[in-house]
């Protein structure tokens, strides 16, 4: 057969080059939608990843965690109970000033005196130890608060998936701060309400002190101004 009248060589190597060619691209294809379909999996994880750590960065870098929040409302449960106590001597040795008298009772009155000196001391106690969780825990909510400004000027300058995330930290912030303030406001307020009721224990244990040296005969006296050396000597020694 002439060359005229050939059909153009299609030989195997030819078709082969062909069904390679076509692979590539099908291949090339799938990995261009599997770099995508990746790229959008690690875009979702890295903001998942970012709006998790907005939940918990507020509790957890600045010192005002559940557990200080806890130790608060435990300071305050403290002082409450111990006011309470407070308020029920108060009452307790008002009575027994109005119904006791004489050297008979005297024993008994020494010992109302020695509880509601120890029931004030008590109170005492817990304000100071209350008073210095307060002290942190200021300390660690004047660190959120720094913290807060800093995402909003954060915010100010991002746009898109960024700016969202701080949006969700800064809420997240703000009730944290809201928390803590809360909690601290509340001890003050139980804090103001004990130094009322030390008050008035302090004045009715004078008032039984008195008592005792003026109803109780040569007990009471000898023992009120035993009290009194002992008082003049400790203020010596401070």
């Amino acid at each position: 057969m002439s060359g005229a009248g050939r059909l153009p060589w299609t030989g195997p190597h030819i078709f082969l080059g062909e069904a390679v060619n076509e692979h590539v691209q099908q291949t090339s294809h799938g990995v261009l939608i599997a770099v995508v379909i990746g790229v959008a999996a690690a875009l979702t994880l890295t903001l998942s990843v970012a709006l998790a750590r907005s939940r918990r960065r507020p509790e957890n870098r600045h010192g005002v965690s559940t557990e200080a929040q806890a130790r608060l409302r435990g300071s305050e449960r403290l002082l409450r109970e111990a006011r309470q106590a407070m308020d029920r001597e108060v009452r307790a040795v008002e009575d027994l000033r109005r119904r006791l008298r004489g050297e008979v009772h005297y024993g008994v009155l020494v010992q109302k005196h020695h509880e509601s000196h120890q029931l004030g001391a008590a109170w005492h106690d817990h304000t100071r130890r209350a008073e210095r969780t307060r002290r942190r825990v200021s300390a660690g909510l004047a660190r959120v608060r720094e913290r807060k400004r800093a995402l909003a000027r954060t915010r100010d300058r991002s746009s898109g998936t960024r700016r969202a995330a701080v949006v969700v930290e800064l809420r997240r912030t703000q009730a944290l701060i809201d928390t803590i303030y809360g909690a601290l406001s509340s001890l003050d307020q139980e804090i103001d309400r004990g130094r009322r009721s030390r008050g008035e224990i302090n004045q009715q244990t004078a008032l039984l002190r008195n008592h005792i040296r003026d109803h109780c005969g040569d007990k009471g006296r000898q023992w009120f101004l035993r009290l009194e050396k002992r008082k003049r000597a400790k203020a010596i020694s401070r």
